[in-house]
This record gives structure tokens, sequence and C-alpha cells, in this order.
């Protein structure tokens, strides 16, 4: 079933009339108030914060949840600078967010349903959860790829494919008519709204990750197809009610089992993996689910069309660690770091081979990968097994901590077939 939209990541990088605590409320009173330079600390908890109240410029915050907290005694006095006529009181959580009750709650503005109706915004934990669980397989399609630790994934089954026509339907019904745009409107950060997307001038459903109030831009997440864009907010609209709350078609997700190598994914293997993955169809079972909003899912993908697992792929061409090896070279690095400290007295000094310190053991028949260091002969040369790289690396790193500030011992004289460490020329 093909349905158009943003499948592609771009190339180019809501009042009352009075206040809610309205007893003896003079607003001659309030307004006259001149804004006082306030320090940058926490309105709420006293800490050092430099997020401002976006209405009125005056209370510093150090998070958005102290902002949250902090709102029923702020709301008192917080006006909008630009609009105090206007009476409007909203929250400053983000770009404009408003205290707005879950849906079936009562409105703590006021009872009038027109009232409500402005007020009401979409946030992503009002929308109906995805269904997928720990050890659930499912199919879907890699839309947008950054590398194994980050890429999108559309799901592809019959719920999902309806939903997604179905919204898509409704939106274009929706915003393609004039009176059904509202001019002016500010999303708050975490909203789920519609946001035209400026390759297909179509609209589709976003959740907002930041605002730029001074560029009048917003970065965004399409929900159904899993890529960002930076969108004016003039192209930003709030979610029409008659827009039922389905789940996001598209999901994040990152390889589970697998580990990165210490400097990053190589130029290699993110060319690599991208040709593998990026618009294909995929089997995927979710093994490892993290709760950020959206969620986060650690998948194990299959190829459809040959079977094979891209995280044993990627392990077979070097490109990764397996957690256990991951483990072991924590283990390995810590043991390092005994060792050094002891190198410093030389008096606790053996010539004993650690304990720790192990020959590398291969036996006939073994393969594996390697880096070949240095050549004597045809028949006699040295090469290092790549899947003891990092463990080299910390080791590399740990003696050049250790050594650039451990004294030096000018009586240390070693002997025949003992370990120890020699500077490089």
């Amino acid at each position: 079933m093909d349905v158009k939209g943003p499948a592609l990541k771009p190339r180019s990088s809501p009042s009352s009339s009075e206040s809610i605590l309205s007893i003896g409320y003079e607003p001659t009173l309030f307004n006259s108030i001149k804004p006082v330079a306030r320090p940058t600390s926490c309105n709420h908890c006293g800490l050092y914060g430099a997020r401002r109240c976006s209405q009125c410029r005056q209370a510093y915050y150090c998070s958005a949840d102290c902002q949250r907290k902090d709102w029923s005694a702020h709301s008192i006095f917080c006006k909008p600078l630009a609009a105090k006529e206007q009476g409007a009181c909203r929250s400053p959580t983000g770009g404009g967010e408003q205290i707005v009750p879950r849906r079936g709650e009562a409105s703590p503005v006021g009872n009038s349903p027109k009232t409500e109706e402005l007020v009401k915004k979409i946030m992503f934990s009002d929308l109906q959860e995805s269904g997928l669980r720990e050890g659930k397989e499912s199919q879907g399609f890699v839309l947008d790829f950054l590398s194994p630790s980050k890429f999108n994934i559309q799901v592809c089954n019959t719920k999902s494919l309806d939903s997604l026509v179905k919204v898509s339907t409704l939106l274009k019904e929706i915003y393609t008519k004039p009176e059904n745009l509202k001019k002016g409107y500010t999303p708050a950060i975490g909203e789920v709204c519609v946001a035209r997307y400026a390759q297909d001038q179509n609209w589709y459903r976003v959740m907002v990750h930041s605002l730029d109030a001074q560029m009048k831009m917003a970065q965004v997440l399409y929900l159904d197809y899993g890529n960002t864009e930076a969108v004016s907010i003039d192209d930003v609209q709030q979610m029409h009610k008659d827009v039922e709350l389905f789940p996001p078609s598209a999901i994040k997700c990152f390889l589970a089992n697998i580990a990165a190598p210490p400097c990053g994914w190589t130029p290699e293997c993110l060319v690599d993996v991208r040709k593998l993955l990026l618009g294909k169809k995929v089997t995927f079972t979710v093994l490892r689910i993290e709760q950020e909003e959206p969620p986060i899912y650690g998948v194990d993908v299959t190829l459809p069309s040959s079977g094979d697992r891209v995280g044993k792929y990627l392990l077979d061409k070097g490109y990764c660690f397996s957690p256990e090896v991951k483990s072991k070279m924590k283990r390995c690095s810590s043991e390092t770091d005994s060792i050094l400290d002891k190198a410093a007295n030389p008096e606790e000094t053996s010539t004993e081979l650690p304990p720790t310190l192990k020959v590398v053991s291969v036996s006939a028949g073994d393969i594996f990968n390697a880096v070949i260091t240095d050549i004597q002969t045809p028949s006699r040369f040295f090469c290092q097994q790549l899947q003891n790289g990092q463990q080299l690396a910390e080791l590399m790193e740990s003696m050049e901590k250790h050594y650039k500030t451990a004294p030096v011992s000018p009586g240390f004289s070693p002997i025949a077939g003992e370990i120890c460490s020699a500077l490089f020329t």
C-alpha cells in the first residue's frame, strides 16, 4: 500500500479573562508593577537556572519540572509582555505550553466548552500505545538510518497501515481548508500537532522537540515517518479534535546485543549497514524498551531476503563488540590500572608474570581477523587480533595516563624475561 509522506530525511540541515485566583484581583495594580531584575536562580528550588519564563521573562528556573511545580504560584503574577491586555495566562513550560488537564479531567480554567476547546493540547502520552512488547516480532521498513545505534522503522502491519491511511486522509481534508488554519498558533515543546512538510506541502503528525522564538522555527519529529525537520512556526497547527489518537507508525530503534567500538562507528560500517538496511523491509524482535517520549526500542533485526541477522553481520565484520566482550574489556581495564598502581612502588614489584596477563592462545584451524604489525620474513611476522583491539587501546590509554605522573625509578634494572614498560622513541 503506497502512502506518500516524508519518508526520507531532508538534506538541508493555547484562558480566562481574569486571574484564576480572582479574590481581590486588581489588574491596574498588577499591571503597574515594573519588571525587576532577578538573579538567575531557580524560582522554585533556588539552584542556578538560566531557563526563563517565556511569558513574563522575569522568573528563572533550572528545569522544566521546576517550572511546572511553580506554575500554581507564578501564574498569579505572570503576564505576557507583549499581550498583557489579552489576559492570557499560559504556562511558561516550553514554548507557551498551557497547564491543561489530561483528557477526561475537568478544566481548572473554566467550564466553558469554548474555553476548554481552545486550551486543549495533545501530548505524546495522550496517544494510544503501540502494542510493541519485549519479545514480540514485527515487520517494517527502515526509513531513516544514522547508525546502528540510531535508526527509524515504520511498523508494517494491518493495524498500523490502516491507521496511517485514516490519519493521512483526514489531515488532508482538514488542513487544506483555510478556515481550519489558525494564525499565530504557538505549539509547546512535547506537543503532538501537525506540520506542513517542506518537500510536498502536505500535513503530517509531528511532535515538537524544540522551539526558537526569535527565529520562529520549531524542530519537529514526524511521528509516522521518523525523520526530523526544522519548520516555520507558521507551518505548525494544533491537532484537530476529529483526528483519532493513533500510536505513531514510526519507532526509534537501536541494535541490541552489540556494543559500539570505543572510537565510535567507522565510516565503512555506516556505509555498509546503510546500504544493507535503508529502505528495506525487515523483520525485527523487540529485546529492550527505553521509556522515553517517544520510546526507544532495542531490536534484533533480520533481513527477510537472506535471513541474516544484522547484529551477527556486524560482529562477523569486526564493526562492533558483543556485550560480553565489552564487559571483559572493562574488567581488563580495571586490572590494568591495578597492575600500574603496583608498578609505581618498585619495592613491591615481582619478576613473576602477573596472573592477569595471559598469553593469547590460538589453535590450528582458528580463523580470526587481525592486523599485521611487523614482518621479519614471509614465514615470521607479528599480528594483533582485532577482537583484542579495544583491550589494547584501553591498556595504552591507562599506561599513558600513569607514566605521565609516575615518578621515575633511577635504580630500576630489568632482568631477562621480565615484563615491563618502555618508551618508544
